[in-house]
């Protein structure tokens, strides 16, 4: 499991970021399929979610081996008040459920209506 830090995310921007997967053994990339990862952002104090990417919702992609990129788009971030909100995700796949991801994002507001 990674215990990230995000850097600060406007809510008037695109929130894009890319993870890294690793195999912890040897440090080679490995590939996780898109269809068993749930990534969700929730509010500290445990409601929400408030941001959610679904399996094979457009919202992660793999652009090369081992590498994810996540994109939460402006409209979705607009929703969000300036505030440090916690994120999770998680892996299923079918039969086995792994927390992959726990962190926060600080969140401010973008300045623009």
């Amino acid at each position: 499991m990674m215990d990230i830090r995000f850097p600060r995310a406007s809510n008037r921007a695109d929130w894009r970021f890319w993870l890294k997967n690793t195999d912890p053994t040897n440090g080679s990339l490995i590939d996780i399929p898109l269809s068993y990862l749930t990534l969700q952002v929730h509010r500290m104090d445990g409601c929400g979610p408030v941001l959610t990417s679904a399996p094979n919702d457009g919202k992660v992609t793999s652009p090369s081996t081992g590498i994810l990129e996540v994109r939460f788009p402006a409209s979705e971030m607009k929703n969000l008040c300036p505030d440090t909100y916690l994120v999770g995700a998680i892996i299923f796949d079918g039969t086995d459920t792994a927390q992959t991801i726990i962190g926060s994002v600080p969140v401010y507001y973008g300045g623009v209506n």
